[in-house]
């Protein structure tokens, strides 16, 4: 089990109207003459870029060496640049209500299960979208276990980016409530019912090849969801997988660490962390994944509602019938 999948930072190339100067049959090529970043803070103007059988061996200046028999391609006036990594989509939502009808149910009018069998088949909808956005890995912590599958669809797909995913998500939320964001042959979102049930899901997942394991919630009053937490905490451990939690407020997100918790997805927004959530973060090299658009996103989707186009879509690429 690779714990650090949704972490990789890849490269792209930015190609558009290049022209090789010369063709051979060598598995060397030689990116020459763009200003390349490099993720950290570095810039190298009018670089050379030595990459061997698809993968970059060197970055360096116009004066680096290169093979006799490489591939070279004019990039002068280019720019290349590590690819952007999204550490948190949902592969089963839309940016609309149509994909999450517990913050507005329009059920009545858009057919939630309709939808999930739409985006199941078609999720190169949103391929084209990350990779015209400079993404080219994405992480969905947090879905139907169909998702799970996309990492290895993805992976031989040369027009999809890199994909990790989670999977379904353990809650404290009783399974009645959680309904209107299942379908029924399927469930995104469950309640961790019991120990066993914990250590069950977290089997199955990882067997389906899940990078993690997702807890939406925690309720520190529930001795019994406690209980079935830390078994879940413990069997993630024995599979070398990867704890995820949705923990909103602080004192939530303070058991998580202890528990062992790698990713803490939204931010703590309750209060202003302390020194104590601080130091079990850094113990715990913790991956702390902000929220930055949610609630602007749900801004933008009651605008839709009155008709309001509010996207800049230049490419034509957000999806058709959501748009």
């Amino acid at each position: 089990m690779k714990k650090n999948t949704f972490l990789a930072i890849l490269w792209i190339a930015l190609l558009a109207g290049c022209t090789p100067k010369t063709q051979t049959d060598s598995e060397v090529m030689v990116l020459r003459g763009a200003t390349a970043f490099d993720g950290n803070g570095g810039v190298v103007a009018n670089s050379l870029i030595l990459v061997r059988e698809g993968k970059i061996a060197s970055i360096g200046g116009p004066d680096t060496d290169i093979p006799d028999n490489a591939r070279e391609v004019d990039l002068t006036g280019k720019f290349i640049a590590p690819g952007l990594v999204d550490a948190h989509v949902h592969f089963a939502q839309t940016g609309f209500f149509d994909g999450r009808p517990d913050a507005l149910d329009l059920r009545d009018t858009l057919d939630y299960a309709v939808l999930q069998s739409r985006l199941q088949r078609n999720p190169e909808r949103y391929y084209e979208a990350y990779l015209r956005s400079g993404i080219t890995a994405v992480y969905d912590v947090g879905g139907y276990p169909w998702s799970i599958a996309l990492q290895d669809s993805a992976e031989d797909n040369p027009n999809a980016p890199h994909v990790a995913a989670a999977g379904p998500l353990l809650s404290p939320v009783p399974d009645e409530m959680l309904a209107a964001i299942n379908t029924p042959g399927q469930k995104q979102l469950v309640n961790l019912s019991s120990p066993e049930f914990g250590r069950q899901a977290v089997r199955q997942n990882s067997s389906l090849g899940a990078t993690g394991i997702k807890i939406w919630q925690i309720a520190l009053d529930d001795a019994a969801f406690m209980e079935s937490l830390r078994a879940v905490a413990d069997e993630v451990e024995k599979w070398d997988n990867t704890l995820i939690v949705h923990a909103t407020d602080l004192d939530q997100a303070k058991e998580a660490l202890r528990l062992g918790t790698k990713v803490l997805v939204h931010s703590v927004d309750d209060q202003a962390v302390d020194e104590e959530f601080i130091n079990l973060a850094r113990q715990a090299e913790v991956v702390y994944c902000p929220t930055l658009v949610v609630l602007r996103g749900y801004y933008n989707a009651f605008k839709a509602l009155g008709g309001e186009t509010w996207w800049v879509d230049p490419n034509n690429v957000v999806d058709a019938e959501t748009r």
